[in-house]
């Protein structure tokens, strides 16, 4: 599920585990893995943003990813990448008529 409210971006994403303890493993190793990714770029100020805005959860067999971020700061970032996107494609167009 995803969407837009009180000018936030959320998506939530479900995983159905085959019982209660797969379940919590699969959370316990998501919770590491945001918690690896954080350490390892612990400079990256929009990762640590994005990390911290992750919440992972367990229900029984159910394992719950959340995320919901302001829509200012997405679409800054879209912007951002759009414009990389965008000199990228000029610096190589550029390389290919040489």
């Amino acid at each position: 599920m995803a969407g837009e409210q009180a000018d936030k971006l959320f998506l939530q994403l479900s995983l159905s585990a085959k019982d209660t303890e797969a379940a919590t493993q699969i959370q316990q190793v998501l919770q590491g893995l945001l918690a690896l990714g954080a350490l390892a770029q612990s400079e990256n100020k929009d990762l640590q943003e994005l990390t911290q805005a992750i919440k992972i959860s367990s229900s029984e067999k159910v394992v719950t990813a959340k995320v919901e971020l302001p829509v200012t700061t997405v679409l800054d970032h879209v912007a951002a990448q759009e414009k990389k996107t965008k000199e990228h494609k000029q610096r190589t167009s550029k390389r290919k008529q040489t």
